[in-house]
């Protein structure tokens, strides 16, 4: 902890919002000159209590403003190194002394395990007509939850869609007790080779149609239609009708027993 840096800060940075927070983290772990700083993003995220992307929006807002150098896996276990800027006048961070383009930041190997990307400085610097103040963000874009450019929604939703909803069956897939006493309770009729036929049948499903997100909920639904089967068939059986031929045959039984009484003498 510097609090030499980390009132130069409090004093004379440019910073604001969610820039000056992360600003103050990475001087609380710097020198006294503010160097060797090499805090994890995730470290970062705890002390501003902000979210992963807008940690690195602050980061580049600082690189802008040329109070802070970062030096891409220039600390231990190859996380990123960085050093406070404390001049009477910022300077704007040149390609040359950050690193070559493109600028790759990545994560300790002991924090998160995906690596992002910085575009390269030059693209950040002010125009020559401009000032760094020009090309400041405001607090409200950098803080969580900010709306995205359309083109990164389109990306996240993208892979979204494109991430596989459920899973497939589990093999094996037993019945519990807790399996059993359900169906005692729910469906007394259905018997144990119906569970048989459910694993058979969502096995030989492919795709899409063959992952579920509750694989219990699936279950209980198929022992339920079975019950109702079974009960319709109950039914049918109770209710039996005789069918048309046997009504001729019976009306014609009866005529012949009528003819037969008509010839008869009397």
């Amino acid at each position: 902890m510097s609090i030499k840096v980390m009132t130069w800060v409090w004093d004379h940075s440019r910073a604001r919002g969610s820039q000056h927070h992360v600003l103050l983290a990475i001087a609380d772990c710097a020198s006294d000159d503010g160097s060797n700083a090499y805090p994890s993003i995730t470290e970062l995220m705890r002390k501003t209590r902000l979210s992963e992307r807008a940690v690195q929006y602050a980061l580049k807002g600082l690189m802008t403003l040329g109070e802070l150098f970062v030096s891409s896996n220039g600390g231990p276990r190859g996380c990123n190194r960085y050093r406070v800027v404390m001049a009477s006048t910022p300077q704007i961070q040149h390609p040359a002394e950050f690193a070559p383009p493109p600028q790759i930041l990545r994560h300790a190997k002991s924090d998160l395990s995906q690596e992002w990307v910085v575009s390269h400085p030059a693209h950040l610097a002010p125009r020559t007509s401009s000032t760094p103040q020009d090309v400041r963000r405001d607090d409200a874009d950098l803080a969580p939850g900010t709306v995205l450019d359309p083109s990164e929604k389109k990306i996240s939703s993208s892979k979204r869609s494109s991430e596989p909803r459920g899973s497939r069956l589990p093999e094996p897939y037993d019945i519990t007790e807790a399996m059993r006493d359900w169906v005692r309770t729910e469906c007394p009729d259905v018997r144990l080779p119906e569970h048989d036929r459910f694993c058979d049948y969502w096995r030989g499903q492919p795709g899409a149609k063959g992952r579920k997100a509750d694989w219990f909920a699936t279950w209980r639904n198929w022992m339920r239609r079975a019950q109702d089967d079974i009960a319709a068939r109950k039914d049918r059986t109770s209710g039996h009708k005789p069918s048309t031929t046997d009504a001729r045959v019976a009306e014609g039984l009866a005529l012949a027993e009528r003819l037969e009484r008509m010839e008869l003498p009397a």
